[in-house]
């Protein structure tokens, strides 16, 4: 009867020391004489490991050996059954680990949305009450953080604010004494005195164009209240005040403004600062016997205002820079303090008002558009 399939594989003898054989595994044992020790041998052109033990004590000794073949086969059958099983099992495993990984990390993603869809001036500190205890310390973190930038920028506001504030009273004062100066200088100092007072002209546009500024970024951060404004009359109003120094340089400054309704909504202040800053542009850069055209129209979804001048226009390659602070526009030698732009982006950002700067020609004249969407 044959027994299990590696029993061909596997030998022992046992021998007297007279050379007896006392026992054998089978008839077919490869080997007859015992020697002790380990060893690897080949056999009938197969190799087999030995082993032999000899006992004086009990006068015999003991030889076994196993067929290099059956270790192999083992060793595979072996590492097989032992790997098949996790191979099946990997993807099911990888999917628990992802599963776990993602609900692991689900409080920092949700922590990490809050912190993506929040607007660049918003610092109000992430509400903690619905935060994961496993993220709760970074998010306490993020809160000191947003508070010190906040106080950093309210210092640096009120800073500007303040000494704004405070320049512009002795500013005042300055040009007062300086034009009694001019009434009795003589006529040799004239035109030292006048240069003096359009540095003390374009000083006091800087403070108002800080105060602006200021007021801006203070609304970024309140946010902006919306009240009904009549767009017309606003510009109007505006291009008024510029009507003098339209004619001393006799440039045309022109309105049409033929609209049933007027009506945008925005904050009177910061819409009139924006118009303020456009005309005072166009009537500073425009040369002398220009032309300045100034219209509201309707546009399908709303209202457009549209500035268009004859002045020099705008670097293509620097229409990115004009809005950023202290950048001057280059024209007609007319000095301006770099911040109108600036403020314009950003209260009409604030306002989501689409805005557009653009050249009339090749040559110069420039178009500025805002859309005002209802």
């Amino acid at each position: 009867v044959r027994g299990h399939e590696y029993e061909s594989k596997k030998a022992f003898l046992v021998k007297a020391l007279d050379g007896r054989v006392l026992l054998r595994s089978s008839k077919n044992v490869p080997f007859e004489t015992v020697i002790d020790g380990y060893r690897t041998t080949l056999i009938g052109g197969e190799r087999w490991r030995l082993f032999g033990l000899t006992e004086p004590e009990n006068a015999i000794a003991i030889m076994v050996g196993e067929n290099i073949e059956v270790r192999t086969e083992l060793q595979n059958e072996i590492v097989m059954n032992t790997i098949w099983p996790f191979l099946v099992m990997m993807p099911f495993i990888a999917l628990i680990i992802l599963v776990v990984i993602n609900q692991g990390l689900k409080p920092l993603q949700l922590v990490a949305e809050k912190v993506s869809k929040r607007s660049p001036s918003s610092l109000d500190g992430l509400a903690l009450d619905a935060v994961p205890v496993e993220v709760l310390p970074l998010v306490k973190e993020l809160n000191q953080l947003f508070e010190r930038i906040r106080q950093a920028l309210d210092n640096e506001r009120r800073f500007t604010s303040n000494a704004a504030h405070e320049l512009r009273t002795p500013l005042a004062v300055l040009k007062t004494h300086v034009q009694v100066l001019q009434m009795k200088a003589n006529d040799e100092l004239q035109p030292t005195i006048s240069r003096l007072l359009n540095g003390i002209d374009r000083a006091t546009h800087m403070v108002e164009q800080l105060l602006t500024l200021a007021r801006s970024e203070a609304k970024e951060l309140e946010g902006v209240t919306f009240v009904e404004l009549d767009l017309v009359s606003l510009t109007r109003s505006v291009m008024t005040d510029y009507a003098n120094l339209a004619l001393e340089k006799n440039i045309t400054l022109s309105f049409e403004g033929n609209v049933e309704t007027s009506q945008v909504k925005g904050d009177k202040a910061l819409m009139e600062s924006v118009i303020r800053n456009l005309i005072d542009n166009a009537v500073r850069y425009t040369p002398v016997d220009g032309s300045i055209n100034v219209s509201i129209g309707k546009i399908p979804d709303g209202l457009q205002l549209r500035i268009e001048d004859t002045g020099p226009g705008i670097d293509p390659a620097k229409k990115e820079l004009m809005f950023q602070r202290f950048q001057r526009g280059n024209g007609n030698g007319e000095q301006g303090v770099g911040l109108g732009l600036f403020i314009v982006k950003q209260i009409i950002e604030l306002h989501h008002i689409d805005f557009s700067l653009e050249n009339a020609t090749p040559t110069g004249g420039l178009i500025v558009r805002l859309d005002f969407k209802r």
